[in-house]
């Protein structure tokens, strides 16, 4: 198994939801995830290029990846994907052309507010692949968006978030989700005997109102996410070889089409509406 934080996202939400990513995935592709994709996208060229650009180059990319999103081009979906599903609007977003409006407003709100960071903060890698040893035979993976090195040597990891809201106050805490712990673990195999590791969460909302938060992270931090991803595994491999399905979440509020790939083919998704 290739263990990477949506992994464990995916078991958070619903072990069901898991079994489906892991054996039969499928990409539903949703308008709020598009807009997700495109100015992750302006922000890796912005990154990546080599060479400062414009806002409005880092848009015109940006809109090109919305419309090729929208359209479920091979290239714009995941790896990880087999099949790719039907792409839903919905009542906030309902056309591309309203959707591009916010990508537009999103990052000229990044590049008009100074939100980059600056250039003494060495860009070592955009969106990397890493692929490490993690237990019997599976592999810990993953995938950051930005890794620099800042002026004092130290490692600093940086996630593009987008969102229709402010974020709940704790949201980024290394508590509180699996991300951060997972990714500043995997730095220090591949960038060992750093001054510092830390990881930082870059928040658009759809208004564009940014903010920059900081998880700090713990060896606590990193031994209790590793060893929740020791148990999954566990619960994967010892369920399955069993001859027995995971247990789904129904109460989960992202149980709906809405945010579930898996809810055409899932026992308690659209099978219950007939």
């Amino acid at each position: 198994m290739k263990v990477r934080q949506s992994t464990l996202g995916e078991a958070d939400k619903c072990l069901r939801s898991l079994q489906f990513s892991l054996e039969s995935p499928v990409y539903h592709g949703g308008i709020a995830r598009a807009i997700g994709t495109a100015y992750h996208k302006g922000m890796e060229v912005h990154y990546d290029s080599g060479q400062p650009l414009s806002g409005l180059e880092v848009i015109s990319v940006a809109l090109q990846c919305l419309q090729d999103t929208v359209e479920l081009k091979p290239s714009h979906i995941s790896e990880h994907t087999k099949t790719a599903g039907a792409f839903k609007f919905d009542d906030k977003f309902p056309d591309t052309e309203t959707a591009a409006q916010v990508v537009v407003d999103m990052i000229t709100a990044y590049f008009g507010g100074g939100h980059e960071w600056p250039e003494e903060w060495n860009v070592l890698d955009v969106e990397p692949e890493f692929h490490l040893p993690f237990v019997d035979g599976h592999t810990r993976d993953g995938s950051p968006d930005l890794v620099l090195e800042g002026p004092d040597g130290g490692i600093v990891v940086v996630d593009h978030k987008t969102a229709g809201n402010k974020w709940a106050y704790n949201k980024h805490e290394a508590r509180k989700q699996n991300q951060s712990p997972w990714l500043i673990a995997a730095m220090k195999l591949i960038y060992p005997d750093r001054p510092s590791y830390r990881f930082a969460f870059d928040i658009m909302t759809y208004k564009g109102v940014f903010e920059r938060r900081i998880s700090n992270v713990t060896d606590a931090h990193i031994e209790a996410v590793e060893k929740k991803a020791l148990a999954v595994v566990a619960i994967y491999e010892t369920i399955r070889a069993a001859g027995h399905d995971l247990p789904v979440n129904p109460s989960s509020n992202l149980c709906s089409p809405k945010y579930c790939d898996h809810w055409d083919i899932c026992p308690s998704g659209a099978a219950l509406d007939l």
